[in-house]
């Protein structure tokens, strides 16, 4: 059966648990409503300006390529227009515009074929890119002309990178040796986590970590820090461990045996 908040514009939705969010929220039953025809217009005469809509984002992050869902609530029956922007509220900044009795829907110039405006006020937006990052606002006219405000901050992850472990030293003489080993990650903004032997490691009197955990230093090295170092990168939405770079440990040099100079037996 055709869900009650078909989108206005056709087309395949994957996400179906999206869409299912989005058909959730009540229908405006609304009476005659006066016609609104410019928000500007609108704004000279609202009776109340306020950010009584909540947009909410689902899923709360976004991995680039996928879709997600700008969730509106909160929006009263007497709805006569709304508008969905990127950005500031300026006509420039239009992705859509709904208006009511008859109910249309039109593209505004921010709109890039990827949105779905549905009848209960949320978008829809697909295939996320990282163009697509920043504050979306919805603009809520009601036929008694006032004006209702709600908004949304996305932020549009990619999978991480694969790092690399780069070592001062692969081979360390116990006790004497100062080792630096600095994770080369090509994303910015993730945290990184080392690994020794697959446990997690913990900074110690002789480990240390630098504030962006970035490079660890080990100094004096001893027995306990041979094995096998990884470091891992991760964002919200993605992880990635390096390959395992081997530390070895060899013994400190035996002191020279004392030479008998006496001659004695």
């Amino acid at each position: 059966m055709e869900p009650p908040s078909a989108p206005a514009h056709k087309g395949c939705v994957p996400w179906k648990g999206l869409l299912l969010a989005a058909t959730l929220l009540p229908f405006w039953s609304l009476p005659g409503t006066a016609n609104v025809t410019d928000s500007a217009t609108a704004n000279t005469t609202a009776n109340a300006i306020a950010w009584g809509i909540t947009v909410k984002l689902v899923p709360p992050t976004v991995m680039e390529g996928k879709n997600a869902l700008l969730l509106a609530s909160g929006l009263p029956g007497n709805v006569s227009r709304l508008d969905w922007y990127k950005g500031k509220v300026l006509s420039m900044n239009t992705i859509a515009t709904l208006r009511r009795y008859p109910e249309t829907i039109t593209e505004g110039p921010a709109y890039s074929g990827r949105e779905t405006l549905y009848s209960n006020g949320s978008l829809m937006l697909r295939n996320l890119a990282k163009d697509d990052m920043g504050i979306y606002r919805l603009q809520v006219i009601t036929a008694s002309t006032d004006i209702l405000y709600g908004e949304q901050e996305l932020h549009v992850y990619h999978p991480v990178a694969e790092p690399l472990i780069q070592a001062t030293h692969t081979t360390a003489t116990e006790g004497a040796t100062l080792v630096f080993l600095t994770c080369l990650v090509k994303d910015t903004g993730v945290f990184i986590q080392w690994f020794l032997n697959d446990k997690i490691l913990q900074p110690s009197g002789s480990r240390k970590l630098s504030a962006d955990n970035m490079t660890l230093t080990v100094q004096p090295v001893s027995r306990a820090d041979e094995g096998a170092y990884r470091c891992e990168v991760s964002n919200p939405v993605s992880s990635s461990k390096s390959a395992p770079q081997i530390l070895q440990m060899k013994p400190s040099p035996s002191p020279p045996h004392p030479v008998n100079l006496t001659g004695g037996g």
